[in-house]
């Protein structure tokens, strides 16, 4: 299950699985003084949009006319937009295998993206970003390059995506010089 706001999605790889989780939430709704609105429910769907993505099969892509849009966009680069609308784009997040985190941090922005080798190739499970406040644009190089794998971990447990973190990939060897001799906290295995 996840939700957003408003919006609630429950999967499940089996049928049976999936009327007691579709029951448990119906169940918590009515607890919580909420209801949902038959209009807008849509029940054994193989895939569903939700959050701009269609969703489903254990892919994620983006929706058609989201990827129209970027197509018909006249910038990025071409190679950006093959980039952004090849399929698939994300893949669903297996919490039996390692999570790989690769962070990178520019004079504007933090940018993440949180992976997993699945089938033998490394695929994409999401994709964050965010801009630098002015403050953090005064920052050295370093210092942004460790504040992007801070602030992407927090952000992917907030997102409930890193229930364990079993490795770091990519970051920095001048944010590894940064931290040198510096005592770091564990993180759970």
């Amino acid at each position: 299950m996840a939700a957003y706001l408003d919006d609630v999605v429950v999967h499940s790889e089996r049928w049976e699985d999936h009327l007691e989780r579709l029951r448990r939430v119906l169940l918590e709704l009515r607890r919580a003084g909420l209801t949902a609105n038959p209009k807008k429910c849509h029940l054994a769907l193989s895939e569903a949009k939700y959050l701009g993505y269609q969703v489903g099969r254990s892919l994620i892509r983006p929706q058609e006319k989201k990827v129209a849009a970027i197509l018909s966009a006249p910038r990025p680069s071409t190679k950006t937009q093959t980039a952004l609308t090849s399929e698939p784009v994300l893949r669903a997040p297996d919490f039996n295998c390692p999570f790989l985190l690769l962070t990178d941090a520019s004079d504007t922005g933090l940018g993440a993206v949180l992976s997993q080798v699945q089938d033998g190739e490394e695929h994409p499970v999401i994709y964050i970003s965010r801009k630098l406040t002015s403050a953090e644009q005064r920052y050295a190089t370093v210092e942004k390059e460790a504040l992007a794998v801070k602030w992407a971990v927090l952000e992917l447990r907030t997102q409930h995506l890193l229930r364990q973190l079993v490795f770091l990939e990519n970051v920095v060897r001048a944010s590894a010089r940064f931290l040198k001799g510096k005592k770091l906290p564990q993180l759970p295995t």
